[in-house]
C-alpha cells in the first residue's frame, strides 16, 4: 500500500470532501473483490460477509449477506493491466463513477491532431465539442490528447455514477444504457462543468441526485476521472484530514 508511482493522476482524491478510498491494483481474477476488502476498513467498514453485488442495471455496490451496506457505494474500472475500485462513504450520496485510461494506447503515428479530433466529434454533443475545440487551440499534441482522454473518461464515469453506463454500438449496453451524446464534460479546468440531457436528467431525477461533483488527474501512462452523485445541495463536509485516499499494488 501506499505505492506513489500515478499519484498525479489521483491527486484529486484529496479535495473530496468526505470518506473516500481508491484501490489501485493489477488486473487479475477477483481483483474487484480483492479492492472492496482492502477499502472496507478505510471506511470504517469490516470486510467481514462483504461482498460485491450488482443492481438489474450492472452497477456494482458492496453487500453483507446479500444487503446493500448503508451509505457505502462503489465504482470499478480497467485499463492498461490495472484495475481501480472507488469507494466512498456519505449519508448524501446516490451514486459514485470511476473511470481509467491507458494514455499509451492513444499514442502512435496515425493517432494525430485530426485522429483526436475526428475521435472527440464522434462522442461528444455539438456544444461540448465546439467548447472542446476553443479550448484545444492552444494545446500541443500531448495536452490535446490528454484533453479528448479526459472528456470521454468523465462521460464513461458520469454514466456510471448513473448506473446505467453507455450505448456504445449495436451491441453494447442494455435498453436503461444513455447514447454517449446524452451526457459529457463542457469544461474541463479549473474545474468540471458536465451536462446532462433529458434522458440523463430523467435517471437523475429517479435517483433524485440535486447535486454533483467531478474530478480527473492525469500523469504520463494513466488518466483517472471520478463523478459523485448526491441527494442534497448541501452536505456535511468532514475536514480533509480524516480522508482516506490510498493506492495498493
Amino acid at each position: 500500500m501506499g505505492n506513489q508511482l500515478h499519484a498525479s493522476a489521483i491527486r484529486w482524491l484529496s479535495h473530496v470532501p468526505f470518506p473516500t478510498t481508491l484501490v489501485w491494483l493489477p488486473e487479475t481474477v477477483g481483483a474487484d473483490e480483492e479492492a472492496l476488502l482492502l477499502a472496507a476498513p478505510f471506511l470504517g467498514e469490516s470486510p467481514d460477509g462483504l461482498s460485491l453485488c450488482r443492481d438489474p442495471l450492472g452497477k456494482p455496490y458492496p453487500a453483507r449477506r446479500g444487503y446493500p451496506v448503508p451509505w457505502l457505494h462503489i465504482s470499478n474500472t480497467h485499463d492498461g493491466g490495472q484495475r481501480l475500485l472507488l469507494a466512498a462513504k456519505h449519508e448524501n450520496l446516490v451514486g459514485v463513477g470511476l473511470d481509467v485510461v491507458h494514455l499509451p494506447r492513444l499514442r502512435s503515428p496515425h493517432k494525430d491532431r485530426a485522429y483526436l479530433h475526428r475521435l472527440a466529434a464522434r462522442f461528444m454533443e455539438p456544444t461540448e465539442y465546439e467548447r472542446f475545440q476553443c479550448a484545444a487551440r492552444q494545446d500541443d499534441e500531448e495536452a490535446l490528447r490528454r484533453r479528448v482522454a479526459a472528456h470521454f473518461s468523465l462521460m464513461e464515469a458520469a454514466s456510471k455514477a448513473l448506473g446505467t453506463g453507455l450505448k456504445v454500438g449495436a451491441f453494447m449496453g442494455h435498453s436503461a444504457s444513455l447514447p454517449l451524446s446524452a451526457l459529457g464534460a463542457l469544461q474541463l479546468e479549473p474545474s468540471v462543468q458536465l451536462f446532462f440531457d433529458d434522458h440523463a436528467q430523467t435517471r437523475l431525477a429517479t435517483l433524485n441526485a440535486q447535486r454533483w461533483e467531478a474530478y480527473w488527474g492525469s500523469d504520463d501512462t494513466y488518466l483517472v476521472s471520478a463523478v459523485f452523485l448526491f441527494d442534497n445541495e448541501q452536505i456535511n463536509k468532514l475536514p480533509l484530514d480524516e480522508q482516506t485516499p490510498f493506492m495498493s499494488y
